[in-house]
């Protein structure tokens, strides 16, 4: 058990995943009247460990930025390095958009066999209202993205997560006037939030600790639900997105760094 747990995390997972598979197994063929049970503490578990990862997203957010911002902010100009930076983020987003979208038409994962795959493995959601919602989108809904930028209230902002540009945008005007205020005051309070950044870490690094454990418990779940048929109908969603990735990191970042950044792909990879 000890040489188990001196593993590589993924190797853990890994080992989690192949046991959850024959968890799930047994559990939806032989568990008779306790599967519900034991599929009750797979959720359970699970669930706990998603709660846990969503725990750390704001916290962790708001410290990284704001001491990244402020450790920056005497050093460069920050306007100049922020204006390249949202450049690179939009342009680089653009593509991911594209190279992902044309990956999905052309292996088209979603459909198995003329049938929704989420309806196969029994997802949750609503294809029709996410086509409808996205039907009535209109161009000037582009303007709603620079409007949550400034939140009304930025607690509410980082309660939810599809307003964390609101948070984001909070957080970097925050670092940078962190680096303007009194030298006393500005030490201090840079000391505090670098603090909040690595006592976050350490948090961030014991749930990973976890990760098997969570692992373990959300594919049970689903083989338990499912039956082992539902790798055979994610494999084209994994597929498309390793397809995707390779893409991106083999075509698409080697050329930003070649025409762009004015660096050799090859050593630049190999450092």
């Amino acid at each position: 058990m000890r040489k188990l747990l001196q593993l590589k995390l993924h190797w853990q997972v890994l080992i989690a995943l192949a046991l959850a598979v024959l968890a799930g197994i047994l559990t939806r063929e032989f568990a008779g009247d306790y599967q519900p049970q034991l599929l009750a503490g797979y959720k359970f578990t699970g669930s706990l460990f998603i709660n846990a990862l969503k725990m750390l997203i704001v916290p962790l957010i708001t410290a990284s930025i704001i001491t990244g911002v402020a450790n920056i902010g005497k050093k460069a100009s920050i306007g100049r390095l922020g204006g390249k930076t949202m450049l690179y983020y939009m342009a680089t987003s653009l593509v991911a958009i594209f190279v992902g979208l044309l990956m999905v038409n052309l292996i088209n994962p979603g459909v198995i066999n003329g049938q929704l795959a989420k309806d196969v493995i029994h997802l949750p959601g609503d294809a029709s209202q996410i086509l409808q919602n996205a039907q009535v989108r209109q161009p000037a809904d582009i303007l709603n993205l620079f409007k949550d930028m400034i939140p009304a209230n930025i607690f509410a902002a980082a309660a939810d997560n599809g307003q964390l540009i609101g948070l984001i945008f909070f957080c970097l005007l925050f670092g940078f006037f962190m680096t303007r205020i009194t030298a006393k005051y500005a030490s201090t309070m840079k000391n505090l939030w670098q603090a909040i950044f690595e006592i976050m870490m350490r948090i961030t690094s014991l749930v990973m600790k976890f990760t098997p454990i969570g692992v373990f418990a959300l594919v049970a779940g689903i083989v338990t639900t499912s039956g082992p048929e539902v790798f055979k109908l994610l494999i084209w969603f994994i597929l498309t997105v390793l397809a995707a990735l390779l893409i991106h990191f083999l075509v698409v970042l080697p050329l930003v760094l070649r025409f762009i950044a004015r660096v050799n792909p090859w050593r630049h990879y190999q450092a």
